[in-house]
C-alpha cells in the first residue's frame, strides 16, 4: 500500500476510538483493545470490601468476593480473595490487585491481577530441596564440631582430675562455689544499677502509684484509651511519643526543674494550661535554625519554649514555604531541618486542635451551637463519652482534684460497660507499665556493664569477671526477651514488622549467639560479642524510635501474619548472624594489630566462631530471601523484580558464599576469613537502610528521614576496619612474639 494512495483520518465518537484508514475504493475502519481470552469459566463479583486503620484513610485490606463457575468442570462456588491470599484455579492465578469507586454512579469496583503460571509450584520444591541440603551439610559440620568439642572438654576434665589427684586434692566444691558468686555478682550489680536514682526501672516503678485524695491521679487518666495513627492506644504513649518527637525525652522538666510524667504535659497541651507556652520541650539545635528564631546558643539541651519562638514564627513560616518549594532530595541541610521542625511543630498544633472546643459566640447559629455540645435535635441526650472526657478535662483546667479523679474513674467505668470496637482494656494497661518500665532502655545500661567486667576480665581476674559478664548478659537477655514478648502481645503480629523492631530482634539474636559461642569456647570472647551487639542494637532502635509510635500499622501487602513468621524473622535472623560475624570480625582485626591478646591459639578459635556464625548466616539469609520471594508470588504474582530491596537480600546471600567458598578453597586463612566477614557489615546495612534511601521499589515503604549520613559513617569505619586489617602481620602486635 503506497503512501499516495492512503489517507488517514481519526474519528472519535463517545462510544469507541476507531482509525479511519481509506484504500481506495474501500475505507476500513480499525479499532484497538486488549486481547481477549475466553475461557470455559466465569468469575462474578458479588461484593468488594476497603477495610482501613481504625480512625484513618491507610489502607489496611482490599477483599473481594466472587462466584467462580465453571460448567465444564461442574464448579459453582463462592471464594474470598484478598491481599497475600490468591485464587488459584486451572493454571491461573487471581490476585487482588485495585479498588476503585466509579465517579459517575458511585458504584464500588474491584481490580484483580490475572498471572498464568504453570510451573508455579517449582520454586516451592526447589526450596525445600535447597533448604534441606543446606541443613544436612551444615548439620554435619555442627555435629563433627560438637563431637571434638566434646572430646577437648573430657581431655581436659582428665588432666584436671589427674593433677588433682597429684595433690592430694578433692574436686573442687569452689568451682560450683564460684559460679554461684559469679551469677550472684551479676545479680546484684544489675539490682544496683537499675535502682540507682534516674533509672526506670525501680522498685517504686513496679508498684502501684498512690490513690492519695489530695493528688490528681494522672497514672489512671494515662490509661485511658485514644485513637490515633491507626491503632488504639493509652493516653501515656501518646503523650510519651509526642514529647519524644518534640524534644527527644519522654518525660517533661517543669518551670521548677522538676521532673514530670508526659501525661501532664499532655493535659497542659489538651486544656490550654498558661504554663505550657512556657515549658521548654522543643528541642532546636541547628545553629541556623537557632538564629532564624534569634534563640540563645548556649541553652543547656538546645530546648525552647513555644512562647520565645512566637516573636519570630512568621519568618520561620517564610523559610518553610521556601524549603517546600525545593524536591526533598535536594533540600540543604538548613532546609531539612526547618522542615523537620516543622513537621513536629504540626505535631504540637493537631495535639491542641484535637481537644479544643470550637469556638462559640453570640452569634453563632442553633446548628453550630449543637454540634460543639453533641447535643442532637428532636430531644435527644448528648453522648456520655464526650460528657464524662470533657468533664475529666474540665477538672483538670480548674484544677479540682476531687472532680478530676471522679471524672476519670466515671469515664473509665463507662468504657467497662459500653466497650468500643477493637478495645482491649487489658492490653491498653499492659502497654502503659510496658512504657513505664521501658525494659530495652535498662538492658542497654546492663549490657554496658557486661562489657565492662569482659573488658576487666582481659586484665585479671579472668574466670571470676567472665562468669560474672556471663551471668550478667543471662539476666540481661530474660528482660530482653520479656521485652520482646511485651511488644508481641501489645502489637498482635510476630516481632519485626519496622526497622524499629528488626533492630531490637537483631541485637536478641545476636545475644543469644554471643551466649552460645561462650559456653562452647569460654575464652571471654561471646561475652563481649553479645555485650557490644545487645548495647549497638539498642542503640540504634532508640535513634530509630525518636520518629514517634513505634507500634506502627501496616501496609495491606504486608497484613500477613504467616509471611511475618517466617519471610520476616528468618531474613532478619540472616542479618544477625552476619552482624555477628562481622562483629568477630572486628574484634579479630583491632584485638591483634592494637593488642597481644590475641595468640595463635585464641585466633584460631576466634576463626572458627566466625566461620561456623558464617554457616548460620547463609542457611538463614538464603532461606529467608526465597520465602520473600514466595511471599511475592502470593502478593504481585512474580517471584522476583529485582526490587532494589530483593537485590539488597541476594548481595548478602552471594556475600556469605562468597566468603565461605574462599576458606574452603584455602584462598583465604584465619585473617582473610574475618577481613572478608567485616565486609558483610556493609551488605547487610546497605540492605536494611541503603535501599529504602532510593525511594524506589515496592520496598520503599520502609523509609527512614536521616540516616544516609549515618550509614556513609558506618561503612566508611567498616573499610577502615578492612584497611587495618590488610596490613602486614609485621605491623600487628599480636604476631610479633611467634616473628620474633
Amino acid at each position: 500500500m503506497s503512501s499516495s494512495s492512503t489517507s488517514r483520518a481519526a474519528n472519535r465518537s463517545a462510544r469507541t476510538c476507531w482509525l479511519s484508514i481509506r484504500c481506495s475504493p474501500k475505507t476500513y475502519n480499525v479499532a484497538l483493545r486488549f486481547k481477549r481470552d475466553y475461557k470455559p469459566y466465569a468469575v462474578r463479583l458479588m461484593d468488594v470490601r476497603f477495610d482501613k486503620y481504625i480512625g484513618t484513610s491507610t489502607a489496611k485490606n482490599y477483599s473481594s468476593d466472587v462466584e467462580l463457575i465453571d460448567p465444564s468442570r461442574h464448579v459453582d462456588r463462592k471464594v474470598k480473595i484478598w491481599m497475600n491470599n490468591p485464587l488459584r484455579y486451572a493454571g491461573e492465578t487471581f490476585y487482588q490487585s485495585t479498588f476503585n469507586v466509579d465517579p459517575m454512579s458511585r458504584k464500588e469496583m474491584t481490580g484483580l491481577q490475572v498471572v498464568t503460571n504453570t510451573g508455579w509450584m517449582i520454586p516451592y520444591v526447589a526450596c525445600m530441596i535447597v533448604a534441606i541440603g543446606m541443613l544436612a551439610q551444615f548439620g554435619t559440620v555442627l555435629v563433627r564440631f560438637l563431637q571434638r568439642q566434646n572430646q577437648s572438654e573430657l581431655a581436659t576434665h582428665s588432666n584436671s582430675s589427674a593433677k588433682r589427684q597429684q595433690r592430694n586434692q578433692q574436686p573442687a566444691a569452689r568451682g560450683s562455689l564460684g559460679k554461684f558468686a559469679s551469677a550472684a555478682f551479676a545479680v546484684a550489680a544489675a539490682a544496683w544499677l537499675l535502682s540507682a536514682p534516674g533509672s526506670d526501672l525501680q522498685i517504686g516503678q513496679l508498684l502501684p502509684s498512690p490513690k492519695a485524695a489530695d493528688k490528681m491521679r494522672i497514672d489512671d487518666f494515662g490509661r485511658l484509651p485514644v485513637v490515633y495513627e491507626g491503632r488504639i492506644k493509652p493516653f501515656d504513649t501518646l503523650a510519651r511519643n509526642s514529647l519524644q518527637v518534640l524534644s527527644n525525652r519522654d518525660y517533661l522538666v517543669d518551670l521548677d526543674d522538676k521532673r514530670q510524667p508526659a501525661v501532664k504535659w499532655l493535659l497542659d497541651v489538651m486544656t490550654d494550661a498558661p504554663d505550657i507556652k512556657k515549658y521548654r520541650f522543643v528541642k532546636i539545635d541547628s545553629p541556623d535554625v537557632q538564629q532564624t528564631f534569634d534563640l540563645p546558643k548556649d541553652r543547656e539541651h538546645f530546648r525552647y519554649s513555644i512562647e520565645e519562638l512566637l516573636p519570630k514564627y512568621d519568618e520561620f513560616q517564610k523559610q518553610v514555604e521556601l524549603a517546600y518549594e525545593v524536591d526533598a532530595h535536594a533540600r540543604n541541610g538548613f532546609q531539612q531541618k526547618i522542615v523537620d521542625l516543622d513537621r513536629r511543630l504540626r505535631l504540637f498544633s493537631v495535639l491542641r486542635a484535637a481537644f479544643e472546643p470550637p469556638p462559640l459566640s453570640p452569634k453563632s447559629s442553633p446548628q453550630e451551637f449543637l454540634q460543639a455540645t453533641n447535643v442532637h435535635m428532636m430531644g435527644d441526650e448528648a453522648d456520655q463519652a464526650v460528657v464524662d472526657f470533657s468533664s475529666i478535662l474540665s477538672a483538670y483546667g480548674k484544677g479540682d482534684v476531687g472532680e478530676f479523679n471522679h471524672a476519670v474513674a466515671k469515664y473509665g467505668s463507662l468504657l467497662k460497660t459500653t466497650r468500643p470496637p477493637d478495645y482491649d482494656a487489658t492490653k491498653i494497661e499492659y502497654e502503659q507499665l510496658f512504657n513505664r518500665l521501658n525494659l530495652f532502655s535498662n538492658c542497654a545500661a546492663l549490657y554496658v556493664l557486661a562489657f565492662v567486667l569482659s573488658a576487666a576480665a582481659w586484665l585479671g581476674w579472668r574466670v571470676p569477671l567472665n562468669r560474672a559478664a556471663f551471668w550478667l548478659v543471662v539476666l540481661t537477655l530474660v528482660l530482653h526477651t520479656r521485652a520482646l514478648e511485651g511488644r508481641i502481645y501489645i502489637s498482635g503480629r510476630p516481632p519485626v514488622t519496622n526497622l524499629y523492631s528488626a533492630a531490637v530482634f537483631i541485637g536478641w539474636g545476636a545475644v543469644i549467639l554471643g551466649l552460645v559461642l561462650e559456653c562452647f569456647f569460654k575464652l571471654g570472647i561471646g561475652n563481649v560479642e553479645a555485650a557490644v551487639a545487645g548495647f549497638t542494637s539498642l542503640l540504634i532502635a532508640g535513634l530509630l524510635g525518636k520518629d514517634g509510635d513505634t507500634f506502627t500499622v501496616l501496609q495491606a501487602v504486608l497484613d500477613t501474619q504467616f509471611w511475618l513468621a517466617t519471610h520476616v524473622v528468618c531474613i532478619t535472623l540472616g542479618y544477625a548472624t552476619t552482624f555477628v560475624a562481622g562483629l568477630l570480625g572486628v574484634m579479630y582485626v583491632l584485638g591483634g594489630v592494637f593488642t597481644r591478646a590475641l595468640s595463635a591459639d585464641t585466633r584460631r578459635e576466634l576463626s572458627r566462631m566466625i566461620y561456623g556464625v558464617l554457616c548460620f548466616a547463609i542457611f538463614f539469609s538464603f532461606v529467608g530471601t526465597v520465602l520473600g520471594g514466595l511471599w511475592a508470588d502470593d502478593s504481585w504474582g512474580r517471584f522476583w523484580g529485582w526490587d532494589p530491596k530483593e537485590n539488597g537480600a541476594l548481595i548478602i546471600v552471594l556475600w556469605n558464599a562468597l566468603v565461605l567458598h574462599a576458606r574452603w578453597d584455602g584462598m583465604v586463612k584465619d585473617r582473610g576469613l574475618a577481613v572478608l566477614a567485616i565486609a558483610g557489615n556493609i551488605a547487610v546495612g546497605w540492605s536494611m537502610f541503603g535501599v529504602n534511601e532510593l525511594g524506589a521499589g515496592l520496598h520503599s515503604y520502609g523509609f527512614t528521614d536521616g540516616v544516609a549520613q549515618a550509614l556513609a559513617a558506618f561503612v566508611v569505619s567498616q573499610l577502615l576496619a578492612i584497611g587495618i586489617g590488610c596490613l602486614p602481620k609485621a605491623l600487628w602486635r599480636s604476631y610479633q612474639p611467634e616473628l620474633a
